[in-house]
Formats: structure tokens, C-alpha cells, sequence
């Protein structure tokens, strides 16, 4: 056969059909090559359109021959969308939405498209696979599996109807008594259906909306390269830990079981990832863990045993509190406005500790006062400026030193977004970031601009909940409640400073001093010199407590010249 004209890319319902239905292998092979030189978007609408050729045409022999070939690229092309749209923040714009919605419905497709064939003759003719029911079930389970991250990494349910669809598709294997059943893909991978279904409930229950999309994929990876098996019971245990009922009839995702359930139903598994945290924990400790569990930061992936295994919880409640407020987001942007702005202007001596001089109690949650006026009567004792003015004379150090590139250039302006804040509590916030705002990723350093203008809240936003018309919801943690900006160094490289944020201790509520920067390289236990307005003081770096791609956050303890 000639497949010269194949080098061209049909895009129209006629000339997929002409071509899907007609070629050979080669053939695909040739179109596909030719495809992956168009545009993101365009590969995206043609391989729609080419699986809804596929769709309406199942019955045709031809297409089986290369199947695999063509889901294999659907897959390497879904993680190139991953790469250069997912990790750009968000809210996306319009085109980069349009792109990963068509890029989910072509995941969808295919795995339409395996589901159907189980009801063809035809599938009986290939027997390489072994059983054909088993590996179809297998292929339009991962399939769906694509649909289920690619969704999480936008922070959106699935399509309408997904959990239906894969739970019919468990059912029948479950039916016919397949679900551990082995099936080898391509690349001599052997997986069964059970451990494809396994992968997208753990998805669900590791709640990956605390990550960011190319962590999502490293998670996504490590369940698929492990025979990790939630626990599925036809009715809870009371034994403490958090179980979730999945109700194949309902066709919903699992759901938190907050009750003892009246009754036992034929369709209605509980299930609990306890199990599969306590085989994580395990394995992160071992020397022998696999690649993509390597990859991942260890603080993060301890977020996802936790999650799994229910001891991740929130510690306070939060209230309703619908008020507009003003952040920035992002460290080089707080520090750019603390530059810019006098109020965040380093003070020295006296002037110190008359920075601010009441509590402001106007984003407290009801009930909460007490608590946060203690952090207020402890401020003086445990001010960062306090501290490093009276060990000011410690270190005998030409302020000179520390004049770096860095520091002289005027830093770029920086304006304070308007937000909505839809609840609070005493260490949180949710907050509506707007649609036309700043590109915003988990795991970046946000502050909350006081009433007053001179002080700053910090937090890193944990997790986004939702997307809305109206912008992107965020879960911050609060982290500090007042921040002064520094410039850090290892002691005798002065030259090599950068800038970083105290965030002042609260004896009252056992929280020492801390510092937070986004230089990589500084270690649990360092030691550090730190240069406030002429005025320098040796610390350590005592633990970390907060690491996340964007900054790392330690615990800081202060020291003179001679106790080092």
C-alpha cells in the first residue's frame, strides 16, 4: 500500500474515516508523526474527531491492528499537555481550558471506545491479549484512569457520568469473576483490573487537591507501579479509622462514611486506605523505593499517607465570613512590596517595637478573640526586630559586605490584588483569587494585607478546592501573622545573601521564631547570618517545617558570636 499522502494530516469526518478505516499500521504510524507537528490544540481536535470516527465505526476489523499504537500516543500527548499547560498556574486562560477539556474528552473516548468493544465478536480475534473481556476492561479503565488525573490537575470532577461508567465496568468483571485476572500491555506490563480500579480510588481518597499537577502525575505514577490494595469490606469495622462507602448503584465517588450504615446492599463496598498508607510509610523508609517515589518530596508524600490514612485533619473550625480583603502571592512579590512600601521599612532601636500597637480583631472568627490577642501580648518578648537588635553587637560585621547586585537593583511595583475571603479561622482562610489575578500554584507563599497597611499575614495556600466563573478557590494555611524581611547568608559569604522572611515566634502559642526563603541548598541544622538595616546576628536553622516547591520554612534559633 502507498502511504506517501498519509504525511498529510485529514481533519475533516470524511478523510479520518478514509484513512482510520483503510490503513495499515505504518500508515498510522506516518499520520500520527505528521500530527505531533501541529499546533497543541489542533492535536487535541483532531484526535476528537478521530476517536468519534472510531465510535461510530467499532465494528471494523482493520482498526484493532494498531489500537494499542494509537492509545499509546493519546497517552505520551496527554502528558505533554501536562507539561506545558498544567504547571503554569492558575486559573488558566480560555484556550489553555478549551485545550485540556478536548484532551480529557479524547481520554474519554478511548475509553468509550474499549468499553464497546466488549460487546463485538470481533474483540474474540485477539487472542494475544490473552482474555479479550479482561484487557479491554483494563485498557478503558486506564483510559478513564487519564480522564480522573487530568481532571484532578485542573481541579475539576470528571466528566458527567464517569464513576457510572467505571463502575459498571467493575461490576461485569466482578460478574465474571476476572478482576484479578492477569493482562500484559504493551511493554510487557502485567496489571488486572482490580489494580487498575484500585489506582483511581486511591486517587480519589489521597484528596490530590492539596498538590500541584505534576506532583498529581508522580502520585498517579506511584499507585500504578505498585500492587497497593485499599481495604474493601461489605461493611465497616468500627475500628477508628476513616472508611468511605462506595455505592456502585448511585454512581457517585467515594464518599466519607459518617455513619453506622442501617443495612448490607449487594452494590455498596466500604473501603479504607489505611492499608495502602501503612505500605507507603513502609516503602519510604526503604532503600529500594521505586523511581518515581524518589521524585516526589518527602514532606509531600508524607501528606498523602496521612491523607490516606485519616490523621490529616483540620485542627480548627472555620466560620463564614464573606468580607474583601487585599494579598499578594508569590515570595519575590511579597518581597518586592515590603521593599516598596515604608510601612515594611526596617525599623531599628526603639522604633522597633512601635510598629503596630493593638490587636486587629477584625478577621477573627467569633469565639477566637482571646486567642489571638495572646499573640498580640507576646508580640514585644518575641519580635524578630527585638531580637536582632539586642544582638546587634554580637557579630562585628561591615554592613558593606552584604551589598549585593540583588539588593541594589529597585525592585519592580508591586500591587495588592483585591480578594474575597469566604471563611476563617484562628491558622486559615478560604479565599476566592480572581479569574483575571495572577497565576497562583499549592504550595505558594501568599500574605494578606491588614486593614491598617502596615502588616502583613502569611500563609501558603494548601489547596484549591474548585474552580468558579469567578476565580479559583483557595485553602491557606496561616503560617505567620506579622512578617519582617531580612537578608540571609551562610557566616563568611555575605556577598552570596539573599532575601528571606522572619516570621516572629508566639510564646503564648508554643510557635518559635521562623524563617522562610526559596533558596534551595540551606539544610535542617545550618547555621546562618542574618543582616537587618546594618544589623547582623548569627541563627540556625533548627528543623524544617514546611517545605513546598516554591519556599522552604524553618524553624529559627538566635544565637551570639560565642555560643556558636
Amino acid at each position: 500500500m502507498d502511504n506517501s499522502w498519509h504525511q498529510s494530516v485529514p481533519d475533516s469526518e470524511v478523510g479520518l474515516k478514509n484513512l482510520l478505516l483503510t490503513t495499515d499500521r505504518q500508515g498510522l504510524l506516518n499520520w500520527l508523526h505528521a500530527l505531533s507537528a501541529l499546533p497543541v490544540t489542533d492535536i487535541a481536535n483532531t484526535l476528537r474527531k478521530a476517536l468519534a470516527v472510531l465510535n461510530q465505526h467499532q465494528a471494523e476489523t482493520g482498526v484493532l491492528v494498531w489500537l494499542d499504537d494509537l492509545s499509546g500516543y493519546l497517552d505520551d500527548f496527554s502528558r505533554q499537555v501536562e507539561r506545558t499547560l498544567l504547571d503554569s498556574g492558575l486559573p488558566l486562560d480560555s484556550r489553555q481550558q478549551a485545550t485540556i477539556e478536548t484532551t480529557a474528552k479524547v481520554n474519554q473516548a478511548m475509553a468509550e471506545y474499549y468499553a464497546q468493544l466488549l460487546d463485538l465478536s470481533v474483540a474474540q480475534s485477539l487472542s494475544a491479549a490473552g482474555n479479550p473481556a479482561a484487557y479491554f476492561i483494563v485498557q478503558a479503565l486506564k483510559s478513564a484512569g487519564n480522564v480522573l488525573l487530568m481532571a484532578c490537575q485542573t481541579y475539576q470532577p470528571p466528566f458527567s457520568g464517569f464513576w457510572p461508567f467505571c463502575y459498571q465496568l467493575y461490576k461485569r468483571a466482578d460478574t465474571a469473576g476476572i478482576l484479578t485476572d492477569p493482562v500484559t500491555l504493551a511493554g510487557g506490563k502485567t496489571v488486572t483490573i482490580a489494580q487498575a480500579f484500585n489506582e483511581m480510588i486511591l486517587l480519589q481518597l489521597a484528596d490530590m487537591n492539596q498538590f500541584r499537577p505534576q506532583e498529581m502525575r508522580t502520585i498517579h505514577q506511584i499507585f500504578s507501579e505498585l500492587p497497593l490494595a485499599p481495604a474493601f469490606t461489605t461493611l465497616p469495622v468500627a475500628d477508628g479509622r476513616r472508611w468511605y462507602l462506595l455505592d456502585l448503584a448511585a454512581g457517585q465517588p467515594p464518599a466519607l462514611c459518617k455513619a453506622t450504615p442501617a443495612g448490607q446492599s449487594a452494590d455498596c463496598f466500604y473501603i479504607c486506605g489505611a492499608p495502602v498508607a501503612r505500605q507507603l510509610e513502609v516503602l519510604l523508609q526503604s532503600l529500594h523505593a521505586p523511581t518515581a517515589l524518589k521524585r516526589l518530596n518527602p514532606a509531600l508524600f508524607i501528606r498523602v499517607i496521612k491523607t490516606l490514612s485519616g490523621q490529616l485533619k483540620r485542627a480548627h473550625t472555620r466560620l463564614a465570613k464573606a468580607e474583601p480583603a487585599r494579598a499578594i502571592c508569590g515570595f519575590s512579590n511579597i518581597v518586592d512590596y515590603m521593599r516598596q512600601h515604608t510601612a515594611f521599612k526596617v525599623k531599628t532601636g526603639s522604633d522597633a517595637s512601635k510598629t503596630l500597637s493593638a490587636a486587629d480583631l477584625s478577621l477573627v472568627p467569633q469565639g477566637n478573640e482571646f486567642v489571638h490577642q495572646l499573640q498580640w501580648r507576646y508580640r514585644d518578648d518575641a519580635s524578630a526586630i527585638g531580637k536582632i537588635v539586642s544582638l546587634g553587637n554580637a557579630l562585628d560585621v561591615n554592613s558593606a559586605v552584604w551589598k549585593t547586585p540583588e539588593e541594589e537593583v529597585l525592585p519592580p511595583k508591586v500591587e495588592a490584588l483585591n480578594i474575597n475571603i469566604l471563611d476563617s479561622s484562628v491558622r486559615g482562610f478560604k479565599i476566592l483569587w480572581p479569574q483575571t489575578g495572577q497565576a497562583i500554584k499549592v504550595g505558594e507563599l501568599i500574605a494578606l494585607l491588614q486593614e491598617d497597611g502596615r502588616r502583613l499575614e502569611t500563609g501558603l495556600i494548601r489547596r484549591i478546592s474548585k474552580l468558579s466563573a469567578g476565580g479559583v478557590v483557595l485553602g491557606v494555611e496561616m503560617i505567620g501573622f506579622e512578617c519582617e524581611l531580612v537578608r540571609f547568608a551562610r557566616p563568611g559569604l555575605n556577598r552570596e545573601s539573599k532575601w528571606a522572611i522572619v516570621l516572629p515566634g508566639i510564646q503564648a502559642l508554643k510557635q518559635s521564631d521562623s524563617l522562610v526563603f526559596n533558596t534551595s541548598g540551606f539544610a535542617a541544622g545550618e547555621s546562618i547570618v542574618l543582616n537587618l538595616d546594618q544589623i547582623t546576628v548569627g541563627g540556625r536553622l533548627v528543623k524544617l517545617i514546611n517545605v513546598t516547591p516554591a519556599v522552604s520554612h524553618a524553624e529559627l534559633l538566635y544565637y551570639r558570636q560565642d555560643e556558636t
